[in-house]
């Protein structure tokens, strides 16, 4: 899917946890990449470092679907002729989970568009973290504290990408549940969840961590579902157990049933189309 320049829609949906009327759910905005914002407001061809190629105006726009790479046409006979966006980067969110007979099937409850420089961001700020928990904790303490492993990060010189978007250590480190334990009365202290020096680095995928960026701050989910993958929350949120988290981070989550037009599911459910052109002999 991509972003739209108009006014938000707004779905009628069941109400949020902790309220009793329906309130209107506003569909997030979803981020836009550079070439696609030269594309919609210019008539030249478009030139961009993320463009395999020229994007003139009767060109579509495709994001990038690294788990999907045979769903992009670049000469299709009903869309037409399409570009590939690597500035944007649109994956599944794979956050459902059904039991079935035979074991537990993972599902999607939409998908996530994010744009991949600031997964980089994400990465490098994260391998500056765990490099740091190797190291020994200040004033002989027996384990990192939240509040010193960021006052480290700032003597790097330069700010997190957390503090960037409006984000707190605490929520940030959440996200990554494989690589970061959170622990501690009152949540304060920090450790690396493997051992050896040797093998440290991040062990959560980075899209994982987008698609937790990007629910973590939706309103339409209930409090525990957040919770599931954000076991780490500040108390002010425990207390209100409605409010989304907010922040800057172009992560955004949209679901199935905020399409428009669905795709369907099987060719015989498809409605016939008119050619567009005929071939004579």
């Amino acid at each position: 899917f991509t972003g739209s320049s108009s006014p938000l829609v707004t779905l009628k949906g069941q109400p949020l946890p902790g309220t009793e009327q329906d309130a209107a759910i506003p569909v997030p905005a979803l981020p836009l990449s550079k070439a696609q914002g030269m594309h919609r407001s210019r008539s030249t061809p478009v030139i961009h470092s993320s463009l395999p190629e020229q994007l003139p105006q009767w060109k579509r726009l495709e994001p990038l679907r690294p788990r999907w790479p045979h769903c992009f046409h670049r000469y299709h006979l009903v869309n037409g002729m399409s570009v590939l966006d690597n500035g944007r980067v649109l994956v599944s969110a794979r956050d459902r989970l059904k039991g079935t007979k035979n074991g537990v099937f993972r599902a999607s409850s939409g998908n996530v568009l994010y744009q991949p420089d600031q997964r980089d961001k994400i990465q490098l700020d994260v391998e500056c973290l765990v490099k740091l928990l190797l190291q020994q904790p200040p004033n002989s303490a027996p384990s990192w504290t939240v509040r010193q492993l960021e006052f480290a990060f700032r003597n790097v010189g330069r700010k997190g990408v957390w503090a960037q978007n409006g984000m707190s250590l605490l929520l940030f480190l959440g996200c990554f549940f494989k690589t970061f334990h959170v622990f501690g009365p009152n949540d304060e202290f920090v450790r690396l969840n493997h051992g050896s020096p040797g093998h440290s680095r991040c062990l959560d995928h980075l899209d994982t961590v987008m698609v937790n960026l990007a629910r973590i701050s939706e309103p339409r989910l209930c409090f525990e579902e957040r919770l599931h993958f954000h076991p780490k929350v500040p108390p002010s949120l425990k207390k209100s157990g409605v409010a989304a988290v907010s922040h800057t981070f172009e992560s955004k989550l949209r679901f199935h049933d905020e399409y428009q037009d669905p795709p369907p599911k099987f060719r015989s459910e498809m409605a016939p189309r008119d050619a567009l052109f005929c071939l004579t002999d």
